[in-house]
């Protein structure tokens, strides 16, 4: 499926998905991890965007296995320029491609 403008308008005039965020610098781990459980548990699907420095980041990964205890699908984007040896073990397989319509075919899947 192929979103156009359309559709990607709607997406912010009209929107059906709650993209939740935590202002992760003005907490400590603890509140970090609670916080996003919180988000975790209210989710239909959660997609992580995958950097370099996602592999080795402790939150991310722990953020990528509370959702898989929660059964929660999951996917990830690789927004880095050379995607080899950063994508987190957990996430090889369950990679899309970056772009509105590569995420509207996992939204579509919830």
């Amino acid at each position: 499926m192929l979103v156009n403008f359309r559709q990607r308008w709607e997406f912010y005039t009209k929107p059906t998905i709650d993209f939740l965020t935590f202002d992760w610098n003005k907490s400590d781990l603890y509140q970090q991890k609670q916080a996003a459980k919180k988000i975790i548990n209210r989710s239909d699907g959660a997609m992580f965007i995958i950097s370099a420095d996602t592999e080795i980041d402790p939150i991310a990964i722990w953020e990528i296995d509370c959702a898989i205890s929660k059964g929660i699908p999951i996917t990830g984007v690789d927004v880095g320029k050379n995607p080899e040896g950063t994508i987190p073990e957990k996430l090889i397989g369950k990679m899309t491609k970056y772009g509105w319509e590569w995420f509207a075919m996992f939204i579509n899947q919830l």
